[in-house]
């Protein structure tokens, strides 16, 4: 989010206005994503108007001497980004840290950021940036600053290469503009072809956004070498800065869905609007206006600190109508602070007698701001915590792969990762029966096979409850982030393994089946209903009732039965935790977990609920709803009414506890319709 302003003859105040609008359109989006659904992209207009200023900056500073050019660059980069970063960064910390029980992920982001490396940490977290989870991370936002910082590491050396000394050369200055299109349009063929297979690389990594910075370069590289416009097209320049303005607010409104299209559209219509403005227009006069210029110069400020109020908002008093006045005011109030003292004095001054005393000041201020971060890392779990420290109703969970043995039973038991497909490199894994079974293979007369994702995995405690006493084996494999069933197409990242679970292991393990014999799927159906069902939801929906009855019907010829548990609340949509799902004293008013209404969860789920039900009164399949376990209250939360929690992470998963309270939820449905007793 950085900006350089030259001498007054080559200051465009009009640049500092479209900064204004890329900021506050990220904020509004940022406080509430209805109000802009793609405000966002306003991080995007950064990235072009980035590029465009860096090389306007080096345009300005011809240097004879490589070092001096080198230097001089990163000494004015150390002094524009490092002191409000390493400030916004310790004081969020800290605060944070009084909130946070687990603040580990957020002070690594911290910490990663100071070095300009956040977006890399957080794709390692492979976190989609709309996580509900990164929205209670202090950092996520310098994601874009590491995409900067890294640019900086490459285009400078570039810019040298290529122009060579002598700016006045069109020769020298074609080549660059030749390579920095040839880059960038590499780059958005990466970004176009990995947002659909990877998108959180596509994201945050720089290889994939070098082409908006680039196009940047591009518009100002073409006005370096003064190309001569037709008239018509300079008499159009007024009428086009107004299009081009006009549409980059329109993108701004656009729904997030077109997320590839929209960014590719910011982006040109940006790089276009900087060609185009020119002082005097009425476009250009507009931008230039006083408060919106203003606004635009506060830019970086208004873009650290927005995040840190909002985040500390989340754990605390919430985000509501009635508090975004005062969250404004904070987000204000701090900026201005961070522009007046920190800093505007600190980039004017002197920190040492040359550009490399300043340099060697910046990896000072670095390596200091780093250990006080780690410091704060490092206290004594919870130090600085002011809640309650306990986990209530909750006991140490198990990993989800761990193997679990019914007590006086003879056989080994669920072996945990031999019955899992855990990822796309378990295609090919042969899968043991014998070592995926609860109960007892001597006494037992009925098979009950689970197949779902995860969620069975975290639901094995109940399921050995269905055992009923060593008359049932329960055969549990499960391949996670698989679909409910083999018609629905996997786009998830254990695809692979999805198809190989459909395709080869499912179909194994039915045809050991008998007669009396049931297929219990446990999944998370949640995952197929958006917040409005739009066509490709239905369709999917579609799939789930086509795939359901032609089991359902296979099975029912066999002798056998299906059954399948309905979905559970969106829990994942919370974007909470189990250490901050219980009340504290500071976060009366809201809290940072996003729970849904039980009425507003079971109007989402009716769709899936009627076409299960109709399964239910044609075809035979038994539907086990969960509902008033997981939701026994007005809100679907956490916890059950008793205070015990009913799940062990964010995702979903359910708790040990709530495992084994859903399994007298199943026996009793199963004996009651008949199929077990």
């Amino acid at each position: 989010m950085s900006h350089i302003n030259g001498s007054n003859a080559s200051y465009r105040s009009e640049i500092d206005g479209l900064r204004a609008l890329a900021v506050i359109a990220v904020i509004i989006n940022h406080f509430n994503s209805r109000l802009l659904s793609s405000g966002y992209l306003g991080v995007d207009i950064f990235f072009v108007i980035s590029g465009y200023v860096i090389t306007e900056s080096l345009t300005r500073r011809p240097c004879k001497n490589f070092v001096d050019f080198i230097q001089g660059f990163y000494a004015r980069r150390f002094k524009r980004i490092l002191p409000a970063l390493i400030a916004c960064v310790l004081i969020t910390s800290l605060i944070l840290c009084l909130f946070d029980p687990s603040p580990g992920v957020t002070l690594r982001t911290g910490l990663t950021s100071i070095f300009g490396a956040s977006n890399i940490y957080l794709y390692s977290l492979s976190l989609s940036y709309f996580s509900p989870l990164n929205e209670l991370n202090g950092f996520t936002h310098t994601w874009s600053l590491g995409v900067e910082e890294q640019f900086y590491l490459l285009y400078p050396f570039l810019f040298w290469i290529f122009v060579t000394r002598n700016l006045h050369s069109a020769k020298n200055v074609n080549r660059l503009l030749f390579a920095i299109t040839v880059l960038s349009l590499a780059s958005l063929l990466l970004f176009i072809s990995f947002y659909e297979t990877n998108p959180s690389a596509a994201y945050f990594l720089t290889p994939y956004r070098f082409w908006e910075i680039g196009l940047g370069c591009v518009i100002s590289i073409l006005g370096t070498l003064g190309s001569r416009q037709p008239q018509l097209l300079q008499r159009l320049r007024p009428i086009l800065s107004l299009l081009f303005l006009g549409l980059i607010i329109t993108v701004l409104n656009r729904p997030k869905e077109a997320e590839v299209l929209n960014t590719i559209l910011i982006a040109l219509l940006t790089m276009l609007a900087i060609g185009s403005l020119k002082k005097g227009q009425l476009a250009a006069n507009i931008l230039s206006v006083s408060p919106i210029r203003k606004i635009g110069l506060l830019s970086y400020s208004l873009y650290l600190w927005h995040w840190s109020v909002l985040v500390i908002s989340r754990w605390t008093v919430g985000i509501h109508p009635w508090t975004a006045p005062f969250q404004l005011a904070a987000v204000l109030l701090l900026s201005l602070a961070s522009y007046y003292w920190i800093e505007q004095p600190l980039r004017k001054a002197n920190w040492s007698q040359t550009t490399l005393g300043d340099i060697r000041i910046g990896f000072i201020s670095v390596a200091l701001a780093s250990a006080a971060q780690i410091g704060i890392g490092i206290l004594p779990d919870r130090t600085l915590y002011t809640g309650d420290k306990s986990i209530k109703g909750l006991v140490n969970q198990p990993a989800l792969s761990t193997p679990y043995r019914i007590q006086g039973t003879s056989n080994k038991g669920w072996m945990g990762e031999d019955c899992l497909l855990a990822s796309n490199q378990d295609v090919g894994k042969k899968i043991n029966r014998a070592d995926c079974t609860l109960g007892s293979n001597v006494t037992s007369n009925r098979k009950i096979l689970v197949l779902g994702n995860s969620v069975a995995a975290a639901m094995v405690p109940g399921l050995a409850k269905l055992t009923s006493g060593g008359r049932t084996d329960v055969i549990i494999v499960a391949s996670y982030g698989s679909s409910p069933v083999a018609e629905i197409a996997n786009k998830t990242p254990w695809a692979k393994a999805n198809d190989y679970y459909w395709s080869k292991v499912v179909p194994d393990l039915l045809l050991q089946l008998h007669k009396g014999d049931i297929v219990l799927i446990v999944n998370e159906l949640g995952l197929l209903l958006p917040h409005d069902i739009n066509a490709p939801a239905s369709a999917t929906l579609a799939q789930l009732n086509t795939g359901l009855a032609s089991l359902g019907r296979e099975l029912k010829a066999r002798g056998q039965s299906l059954a399948i548990i309905n979905a559970t609340p969106f829990i994942r949509e919370s974007g909470c935790m189990p250490n901050v799902a219980q009340e504290q004293w500071f976060n009366g008013f809201g809290g940072p977990c996003l729970f849904h209404s039980k009425q507003y969860t079971t109007a989402r789920m009716a769709p899936l609920t009627r076409g299960l039900a109709r399964l239910e009164r044609s075809q035979g399949v038994i539907v086990i709803d969960l509902m008033p376990l997981f939701c026994p209250q007005d809100r679907c939360t956490f916890q059950s009414l008793d205070g015990t929690m009913l799940y062990r992470d964010g995702n979903g998963h359910p708790s040990v506890e709530a495992a084994l309270m859903a399994g007298d939820v199943i026996l009793r449905k199963l004996r009651t319709t008949g199929v077990l007793r």
